[in-house]
């Protein structure tokens, strides 16, 4: 499919930083070398990450003009946020105990997340080559509150109908691998992914990514 390269950037938060995994690669850069590795063609790699952001800050960063430029040339497009919306807005909800925070709190990063799928795509709609973008679930780093579950999953099932409205994005479901291997995925503190589950998370990207080249060939073999 590609010839000679490709471009990979990734948009995100502290763990599309690398936060957790420490002496390991985060899952950003273990994709990374895996495509390298498995594609064997070079993958220039532009990332975009910063600890604590919300949706809403993610998307400010689409109009950096650089920013823009690597979402334009991109092959692959990963996205990881909302973390941080939801811990924000439990941090209210202790606070004052409406549950209203927290449901406004998802009704804005869904809408944020939306914007950012547009705007990439508005990026992209020039482009001729084939991309893919990976809008990545989020796990549960507090499963001992009784109500975590609910909003987790709440949030997971908008992004994943967000992914499913748009071309070329698929959605990522990570919850479950952390759910399977409990705190044996966490890092120190029980927030961010360790080494471990940080490999775990790029391990599901190349499997969707392997997906898709499939779905492309078969696309392909279908229209000749």
């Amino acid at each position: 499919m590609y010839s000679r390269w490709l471009y990979y950037t990734a948009l995100g938060d502290s763990i599309s930083a690398g936060v957790g995994a420490y002496l390991r690669d985060g899952f950003v850069k273990a994709y990374h070398h895996k495509l390298e590795h498995h594609l064997r063609l070079p993958v220039y790699l532009h990332l975009y990450a910063q600890p604590r952001i919300t949706s809403y800050q993610l998307l400010t960063f689409l109009y950096d003009p650089n920013v823009r430029r690597d979402i334009a040339r991109a092959h692959i497009i990963t996205i990881n946020i909302g973390g941080n919306d939801l811990i924000q807005a439990n941090k209210r909800y202790k606070e004052i105990g409406d549950p209203q925070v927290l449901e406004q709190s998802h009704y804005y990063l869904y809408n944020n997340v939306k914007q950012i799928l547009s705007v990439i795509h508005e990026i992209k709609a020039n482009e001729p080559q084939n991309y893919l973008i990976q809008l990545i679930g989020i796990y549960n780093p507090y499963p001992k509150l009784p109500y975590s579950d609910h909003w987790i999953g709440k949030t997971n099932e908008s992004l994943y109908q967000l992914a499913t409205s748009y071309k070329n994005t698929v959605y990522i479901d990570v919850y479950p691998v952390f759910q399977q291997n409990g705190k044996g995925l966490f890092s120190f503190g029980g927030i961010h992914p360790n080494g471990k589950g940080h490999q775990m998370i790029a391990d599901e990207l190349l499997r969707s990514y392997f997906d898709y080249l499939s779905y492309l060939s078969s696309d392909q073999y279908q229209q000749s």
